[in-house]
């Protein structure tokens, strides 16, 4: 478990999660990373909240390679791309997330698939939501 963190100002992602990686991160700040805040692929899973993903230069949260999760209680905002990025089969499930003033909110392409359950998501620069052929945003029940 990682807890309580401030993990900034890395040259690449701020936290990896792969090779079918299990992970859970509870109230932390990352922040300022060269790479994905969170990089979620291979198969593997992260359970995240209570936490803050910010002012990256890459995506917030990046999911891939079959990957997903849950994401509860979370600041996404002022990413450089997209605050959440799913591709090639990642699903993962943001609870209670509040994703603002990133490039784009959400992105989904290459049969990724996302689902939302009372997120905010404002302030985007570009489009809050983008969800390519092939790909699924699953909103609030």
């Amino acid at each position: 478990m990682i807890q309580k963190c401030q993990i900034h100002h890395g040259k690449n992602a701020g936290i990896l999660i792969d090779e079918n990686g299990l992970s859970k991160i509870v109230d932390c700040q990352i922040h300022h990373n060269a790479g994905h805040g969170v990089e979620v692929k291979g198969q593997s899973t992260v359970n995240l909240s209570k936490s803050q993903i910010y002012d990256g230069q890459k995506d917030g949260l990046w999911f891939s390679g079959n990957s997903g999760g849950r994401v509860e209680i979370c600041a996404i905002n002022g990413n450089e791309n997209a605050g959440i990025e799913v591709l090639e089969g990642g699903n993962p499930l943001f609870s209670r997330c509040f994703i603002k003033n990133n490039a784009y909110g959400i992105i989904v392409r290459q049969n990724g698939e996302v689902t939302l359950e009372n997120c905010d998501m404002q302030d985007n620069v570009h489009k809050s939501m983008i969800c390519e052929s092939g790909s699924r945003i699953n909103p609030s029940q």
